[in-house]
């Protein structure tokens, strides 16, 4: 039995149950009266799992991220599509998140992690991109989380359409509780001209959601257009890569998690105060370094 203290928590970590027949994990709360049980599982059974060449590649950017970057990485192999690849960029963190990183690498045959220097999280996302060896490539930033279904529901989205790039929606976790962050009135499981959900984006006012974490891309789309190193960089990117896209596709299942409890104050935030002049200076400073 796991007492429940983080709600919001998907992942449970079990050990030592080799050789059982199987386990019921239940869910529950202390109170005056004792143990009340709010949930339990189907009876499960553990095995080892083998990778072979991967359908999905997720590609997580990490830096300074040591207080959530295991729960990223724990969301990304509880998924439940076999042949999942993780590839974690360490972007040249001064904490512990390297170590952290390494751990895993060392237990799971799926997860790869490259280190390098501080870049910024769109050079990550592209030493990433080049590493990937997955059909469909995706991304997850380091202090968010994904369900066990995403991978899968995606993947075979796209590939039963034949599209490009498969979406989903996404939840946005705040000290309210889970919010719509984004959510297309779309047709699910349906190939979309990618070029008409551009226009798509524009016209219903949808630019706000322009992100790069909630889709899986097909790998032969996304390998050779990697991404500016400028401030808003999936502004920028996710049009383009639209405009290459032949077809897309929605599940509308919430399966991307964007939180803003565990780390409130992101570099985002910060660029809201940042003028239109300060942004054009550090796109210069970022083109310098191309």
């Amino acid at each position: 039995m796991r007492n429940i203290r983080d709600l919001r928590q998907h992942y449970l970590l079990l050990k030592g149950r080799k050789g059982e027949n199987g386990i019921i994990v239940k869910a529950y709360v202390e109170t005056l009266r004792g143990k009340l049980v709010l949930a339990e599982s189907e009876l499960a059974c553990l095995r080892e799992r083998s990778f072979g060449s991967p359908k999905v590649s997720m590609v997580i950017p990490a830096y300074n991220a040591e207080d959530y970057i295991a729960r990223c990485i724990d969301t990304a192999l509880a998924q439940s599509l076999p042949d999942v690849e993780i590839v974690v960029v360490d972007d040249g963190s001064k904490d512990s998140t390297p170590e952290i990183i390494d751990w895993y690498v060392g237990r799971y045959d799926n997860v790869v992690a490259i280190h390098q220097e501080n870049g910024g999280v769109a050079a990550a996302r592209n030493t990433g991109i080049k590493r990937a060896k997955g059909e469909y490539i995706g991304f997850m930033d380091n202090d968010d989380m994904i369900r066990p279904g995403m991978a899968e529901s995606l993947y075979g989205s796209a590939v039963k359409n034949d599209c490009d790039i498969a979406m989903t929606s996404v939840y946005w976790i705040t000290g309210k509780g889970y919010e719509v962050y984004l959510q297309y009135q779309l047709e699910e499981d349906t190939a979309i001209p990618g070029d008409a959900f551009l226009r798509m984006l524009n016209a219903e006012g949808w630019g706000h959601t322009i992100v790069v974490w909630n889709k899986l891309y097909k790998s032969s789309l996304i390998k050779d257009r990697i991404y500016p190193l400028i401030m808003s960089d999936d502004s920028a990117w996710i049009p383009y890569i639209l405009s290459y896209a032949d077809k897309v596709c929605y599940q509308n299942d919430f399966s991307y998690e964007y939180d803003r409890i565990i780390r409130p104050y992101t570099l985002v935030d910060q660029w809201q105060y940042v003028s239109k002049e300060g942004c054009l200076k550090e796109d210069e400073k970022s083109a310098l370094l191309l």
